[in-house]
This record gives C-alpha cells, sequence and structure tokens, in this order.
C-alpha cells in the first residue's frame, strides 16, 4: 500500500507540474477534475496505511459501509483544509476579484465532491485490500 501511495504522489505531482508549465488548468478545464480525483485517492490511502499500520483493527467485525466512510471523511477533511489555501492563495497572492469568488464557490464544491468520489474508490480498494490481507494472516496463525 506504500509502494501505491507513494506511485500516486509521484503522478499527481509530475501531472501539476506538466499541468502549471503548459497551462493546463487553464486550457482545459476539465484537467482538474482527475487531479483532484487521484488526490483523494491518495489522501485515502494514506490513511488506510497509517491506520492499518498504527491500528490494531479487529479483522472479524470490518464492516465496508464504516470504513469506507470514516476514511471518505478523512479524505473531505484533508480536501476542506486543501481548498482553505486555494482560497488563501487567490485571496492574498493573486489580483483578488470579487466577482471572482463566486465563480470559485461552484470550482471549490465540485473539487471537494472529486475529491471524496477518489477517496471513497481508494478506500473500498484498502478495505479490500485489508480483508485479503487479515485472511492470509488469520489462514497462517
Amino acid at each position: 500500500m506504500a509502494k501505491a501511495a507513494l506511485i500516486l504522489i509521484g503522478v499527481i505531482f509530475a501531472a501539476n507540474l506538466i499541468g502549471g508549465i503548459y497551462n493546463w488548468y487553464i486550457k482545459y478545464p476539465w484537467f482538474d477534475i482527475p487531479i483532484h480525483i487521484l488526490g483523494g485517492a491518495w489522501v485515502a490511502l494514506m490513511f488506510g496505511y497509517i491506520f492499518s499500520k498504527y491500528w490494531k483493527l479487529d479483522k472479524n467485525i470490518h464492516s465496508v459501509f464504516l470504513y469506507v466512510l470514516f476514511i471518505t471523511g478523512c479524505v473531505a477533511l484533508i480536501g476542506i483544509f486543501w481548498e482553505f489555501f486555494e482560497f488563501g492563495r487567490d485571496y492574498f497572492v493573486s489580483s483578488y476579484n470579487p466577482s471572482y469568488v463566486l465563480s470559485t464557490l461552484s470550482d471549490t464544491l465540485g473539487d471537494l465532491l472529486n475529491d471524496l468520489i477518489g477517496g471513497a474508490i481508494s478506500s473500498s480498494f484498502v478495505w479490500m485490500w485489508l480483508r485479503k490481507h487479515a485472511i492470509k494472516e488469520t489462514c497462517q496463525a
């Protein structure tokens, strides 16, 4: 799981760098969508890794819904912090325009939705990986 998270953050970093250099965020407004989905997936992988590594999970009572909901909630929290960061960057660094704030509201909500989609998908895969791993440990014991 850690290897997948490292690969994914490398892909996100490279896509973000290339997208910024070639102005893909302006030329292709949809370019932001897969970046946020991948970002949500990465955050879910990281929280899934942390929880599996440092917290003893009761392997007998895993609930798909609760696990996915908890990890997706962590993704939502990080996504909200990220959107506050982007707003602060736009407000304090870029040339601030009040009419721009209304157009960014729909962008922010879309970004959060895409973060959650990526987080829910990734946390589902993390849960399946943990279940498979737990079954192997149980059989070996």
